[in-house]
């Protein structure tokens, strides 16, 4: 079924059937319209009573009969106190069981979210919750929540339960923020490359093809991918050419111009500072910084009085050591 063809498919998760920890895979019995149906796809994290807008398409299993099988999933907060108790006695909440859960719904209802984000020291008031287990129900609360914000804000890229935690490590709390003010940045993640990050962003944000942030992710891209064929840095006409190439590709031939790529390449050295200029050699800031350290190092084997070393040998476990520090930068 095509693209145009897909359909949307709104519903209260009842039960979580199946879930795959390592790649999300998620089989869900969901209360949509006027019955239940069968939910199938990555849907990472979703739990029992939250309302789900899922987009997919109806498939016939051979074995477990008709199926939503989704493609891409936009969660919501538990509405009603039945959905509420649902998710609350499924376990998405550490601190919380099923009992407790519904004597934490018996009191408070509805308003049970809204006591748990404004004023969580009336959960103190439910038999069972001391100070240390309110700081863990409330610890664990706020990660699900920011969980929910991040996937909502992935949706469009359609990501792995990995890739979402990649995410989360590398820009901590502020991930939804710093995404939606520049979703360029998820090109510095591996695994979210330009070409794939590019056609998202610039409908999310509605941006013009020559945009600021999209010429410079056009430019780091350009680098990466170097740095992937084994160049340390490129020449900055290379560079140029490249990005130049990438960003009018759908595009007149001179909707991104020449000027602008120079211009932005500019400020990611003196301002920005991710990149390094030696001439016209541009560097990622730490792949300079690694060819530093490489050869501060050389000079002081030179240098040392007394000793002789196989430099060749010393020269590959410097170079060893750089590589590993480069690769944890990325991840």
């Amino acid at each position: 079924m095509g693209e145009n063809q897909l359909l949307e498919l709104t519903g209260s998760v009842e039960q979580v059937i199946y879930r795959n920890e390592k790649n999300g895979y998620t089989v869900l019995s969901l209360l949509a319209g006027d019955g239940e149906v069968t939910a199938v796809g990555t849907l990472p994290w979703v739990n029992a009573g939250e309302t789900l807008r899922l987009v997919g398409e109806w498939k016939t299993h051979p074995n477990f009969g008709t199926q939503f099988a989704a493609v891409a999933c936009e969660r919501f907060q538990p509405a009603g106190e039945g959905a509420i108790l649902r998710y609350l006695s499924s376990g998405a909440v550490k601190g919380i069981g099923p009992v407790m859960a519904r004597e934490i719904v018996r009191r408070f209802g509805t308003d049970t979210f809204r006591v748990m984000e404004q004023e969580p020291e009336k959960l103190l008031k439910v038999k069972g919750i001391t100070e240390q287990r309110l700081q863990t129900i409330m610890e664990s609360y706020q990660d699900s929540s920011g969980l929910r914000e991040l996937m909502a804000c992935l949706a469009p890229y359609h990501v792995t339960p990995k890739k979402a935690e990649k995410v989360r490590q590398h820009f901590g709390l502020e991930a939804v923020t710093i995404l939606q003010e520049n979703p360029y940045r998820l090109c510095e993640i591996k695994g979210f490359g330009f070409i794939t990050v590019d056609p998202i962003a610039r409908a999310s944000k509605h941006l013009a093809p020559d945009a600021c942030e999209r010429i410079k992710a056009s430019m780091l891209y350009v680098l990466q991918k170097g740095s992937e064929e084994g160049h340390l840095y490129l020449e900055s006409g290379y560079i140029v050419d490249r990005a130049c190439e990438i960003l009018n590709a759908g595009f007149s031939a001179d909707t991104v111009k020449r000027s602008q790529i120079i211009m932005a390449g500019n400020e990611l050295v003196i301002k920005d500072k991710i990149l390094e200029a030696d001439g016209t050699a541009i560097y990622l800031k730490a792949y300079r910084e690694a060819e530093k350290a490489a050869a501060i190092h050389l000079v002081r084997l030179l240098s040392s009085p007394g000793k002789t070393y196989e430099i060749d040998r010393e020269l590959e476990a410097v170079m060893a050591k750089s590589q590993m520090t480069l690769a944890k930068q990325q991840e």
